[in-house]
């Protein structure tokens, strides 16, 4: 794993270097990557930090502002004959040598690159300074030349592919700006510890609409757009991803619906010329229809302030991979304080929500969203805003511009990525925050067994049992009952009548992944100051925390200071929290959650599955606490399990796989599953274990443990694995335990190969122990 450096906070001004690399791109002058750029460099600014600038692209507008040197990057002239990428190879070579000069008159302490195809510049200087890198990762290059390019011999996507490992591999910090890319990067074995999920922002103060209200006024006229034209604005670089098919074929429709209709394009890209001919053959008023071409930055705001809406119809990607943007044009759109007609897609849809179903009051909606490929959606949302009452509008794009300076603005972007660097860091220690405690009175607040019993429930009976036998008066309170949802004034009430009547001195709560926990937190800290405990929240799911709304995490900040103590399990949970700015109270740690078993009850397996296992071998185990889809994704990867087995029993005809199966939950999403193992044939060789039953004594009689989650924290089962001596094979979406076999996320081949390679020199030596085991269970 690479070292994470920590920089400590100084009261002298730091000096950073900010490098973009990308060949060819001098006189750039208009786009998301050029607003990014100037953003980044005016929020280091803003924040204190002193800028040096190497740059190889938008050198006119670089030379405008506030950075204490500007170098501009370039290959000799001498190379121009070569190819592009033969260019970009060798500008490594040469934009170093550029670069080294300013370090002899700086004191630099950070490089921020912008990460560029088969450039990797930051990296060379970093081993040659040894400064920390903090990568820009807007998409990766290799997908994009394998599907955004056209077909040539010299390709070289392996090439492609080896800079861009090494710029990962290599970076201390790794900006991502959306949650598809961070998926992406931890499914590529990244460590979660330095990545940050930091989407897109904007400079609300330039694209502000009360100082652009006489810009707006002028443009107008100048466009002949009459004060009663409703103009629809949009801006991009008109590539397939950008929705400029479903523009297409929406703008006829709604110009001939209402005539005060109007469509302002700015900028311009390879489907420009399309659009505008598909338009004029669907017979449009083309004076109602405006394209302005490219618009220097410093302008393009003039043209946003002429718009009534805005439009973004962005859509999927062609080979049907998730949409990974984070468009810089959406932040733009809700500093304008406009209302916003979007696509329903990825990180659109989250920072657009709640959307308004153009139905009933605005209330605290941002934006209206629509299926990306509903042309008649687009279209029906367009005409419905044309005809909402004014108000309506103005409160839709008032809420989008407090929203975006809430959280959004480039200020907002920096600070998050500067806090992430400068960050301490904390080492993750095994169990302890239950040593050493004795003679206490202790409230438990979490789930308590039966089922489902998963990792959680577990952990919290393991150190109720602790605590039990190291003396102290135990009291737990199960928070997670069915109807704490329905009736949760009724349930908060019972719950201070119980801390009241307990009177404990020291609180733990285990559930702040469940929905509405936030007030549950609150009634805890207001219950402190009468009963007089010291609260400690232990947090073990760090998934819910990149789905909270604004309000949730407002709420849970201020119940921070009052919070004795955070204990986060696992280094995932730790980012988590990291990357939200919610670990503030007055002590963290970071903590494994597994405990070895104690004379915990478990029931007897049935006798049908001893007998699945005593005729199969080797015997494969998998865990799952409750079938979950997430995001229409098998979270537990029991889909993937069955994958898995149908390659293995080609390998290993009497292989076993055992599914313990704490609760299905999915019934339907159950029953695909059964059936896909009638097709497979697998009937005989898969066996799903339902009900609360134990994990490691199964462990035990298992060769294997299969943990093919596609997120996933501290997992309790790991570790039981491993106290059990058996090997585990698992997805590598988070940091795993150093003796477990990682396979890539998703990837069949690359987890049957891993446990073909496992099972080759394990399972045959462990299968002797399994029959001693075997024979005990069935005395």
């Amino acid at each position: 794993m690479c070292v994470l450096y920590t920089v400590a906070m100084q009261k002298t001004k730091k000096t950073i270097v900010y490098l973009r690399a990308d060949i060819g791109a001098e006189t750039l002058s208009a786009g998301g990557s050029v607003a990014h750029t100037l953003g980044v460099i005016k929020g280091l600014h803003n924040l204190g930090y002193s800028v040096v600038c190497a740059s190889s692209a938008m050198l006119g507008l670089l030379s405008s502002m506030h950075v204490a040197e500007l170098v501009r990057l370039a290959n000799p002239r001498c190379l121009s004959f070569m190819r592009w990428k033969l260019n970009c190879l060798l500008s490594n070579i040469f934009f170093t040598l550029q670069i080294l000069s300013l370090f002899r008159r700086h004191d630099i302490s950070l490089i921020y690159q912008r990460y560029t195809m088969l450039n990797c510049v930051g990296v060379i200087l970093r081993k040659l300074k040894g400064i920390p890198l903090i990568l820009e990762y807007n998409s990766s290059e290799v997908w994009k030349e394998q599907h955004w390019s056209r077909k040539s011999w010299f390709s070289l996507h392996w090439l492609i592919g080896a800079v861009e490992r090494l710029n990962l591999k290599h970076a201390d910090c790794i900006v991502a700006v959306s949650q598809v890319l961070y998926d992406e990067l931890i499914a590529r074995g990244i460590p979660a510890a330095k990545i940050l999920l930091n989407p897109n922002g904007v400079d609300a103060h330039e694209l502000d609409p009360a100082v652009l209200e006489d810009e707006r006024a002028r443009l107008r006229a100048h466009l002949k757009c009459a004060d009663d034209a409703f103009v629809f604005g949009f801006v991009g670089t008109f590539s397939p991803w950008h929705g400029i098919e479903r523009m297409a074929q929406m703008v006829p429709v709604v110009l001939q619906r209402d005539a005060r209709a109007r469509f302002l394009f700015v900028g311009d890209g390879p489907l420009k010329a399309w659009l505008q001919t598909t338009l004029m053959n669907a017979s449009c008023d083309m004076t109602r229809v405006i394209f302005t071409g490219i618009i220097p930055q410093n302008e393009a705001k003039h043209y946003l302030a002429a718009c009534d809406a805005f439009l973004l119809p962005s859509q999927p990607n062609a080979d049907g991979s998730p949409f990974f943007g984070s468009p810089i044009k959406l932040f733009e759109y809700m500093s304008m304080a406009k209302p916003i007609i979007a696509s329903d897609i990825e990180q659109v849809a989250q920072v657009l929500h709640p959307a308004w179903s153009m139905q009933g009051p605005v209330d605290d909606a941002v934006g209206i969203l629509v299926p990306p490929h509903d042309a008649r959606g687009f279209v029906d949302a367009t005409c419905a805003i044309m005809q909402s009452p004014a108000a309506e509008r103005a409160a839709l794009g008032t809420n989008a511009r407090v929203r975006v300076l809430e959280r959004h603005t480039w200020d907002a972007h920096v600070r998050a990525i500067m806090q992430f660097v400068e960050r301490p860091t904390i080492p993750v220690t095994d169990h302890r925050y239950s040593d050493g405690i004795t003679n206490t009175t202790i409230a438990i607040i979490g789930p308590k067994v039966p089922p489902p019993y998963g990792g959680i429930r577990v952990h919290v009976e393991r150190v109720a049992a602790k605590f039990s036998a190291q003396g102290n008066r135990v009291h737990q309170w199960d928070a997670m009952v069915e109807w704490r949802y329905r009736y949760f004034p009724w349930y908060a009430a019972r719950l201070a009548y119980f801390l009241v009547c307990r009177r404990p001195q020291l609180v733990y709560y285990h559930t702040l992944h469940v929905s509405n926990s936030i007030y549950e937190v609150r009634v805890l800290v207001l219950l402190k100051k009468i009963v007089g405990y010291r609260l400690i929240t232990v947090e073990h799911n760090c998934r819910h925390l990149h789905t909270r709304n604004a309000r949730y995490k407002k709420l849970f900040k201020r119940c921070v200071p009052y919070i004795d103590k955070q204990v986060l399990i696992g280094t995932s949970t730790y980012q988590s929290y990291c990357n939200t700015a919610m670990s503030n109270a007055t002590s963290v740690t970071v903590e494994r959650a597994f405990l070895p078993p104690g004379n915990e009850q478990m029931q007897r397996y049935p006798d049908e599955v001893m007998q699945f296992l005593h005729r199969h071998t080797p015997i494969i185990t998998v865990s799952v606490t409750r079938l979950v889809l997430l995001n229409g994704k098998d979270l537990y990867g029991c889909d993937m399990a069955i994958e898995v087995m149908r390659h293995l029993v080609q390998k290993f005809p009497q292989a076993g796989l055992v599914c313990m199966l704490g609760d299905i939950n999915e019934i339907a999403y159950y029953a695909q599953l059964r059936e896909r193992i009638s097709v497979y044939g697998l009937q005989q060789s898969i066996y799903f274990l339902q009900g609360s039953y134990t994990l490691w004594p199964m462990l035990q009689q298992s060769d294997l443990l299969l943990r093919p989650t596609l997120s996933d924290g501290a997992s309790v089962s790991e570790d039981e694995a491993h106290w059990v001596g058996i090997p585990v094979v698992a997805s590598n979406v988070c940091e795993r335990h150093r003796t477990t076999h990682v396979y890539r996320s998703g990837d069949v081949d690359d987890c049957v190969a891993k446990i073909i390679s496992v099972l080759g020199w394990t399972y045959a030596a462990h299968s002797k122990q399994r029959d001693i085991v075997h024979a005990q269970q069935t005395r």
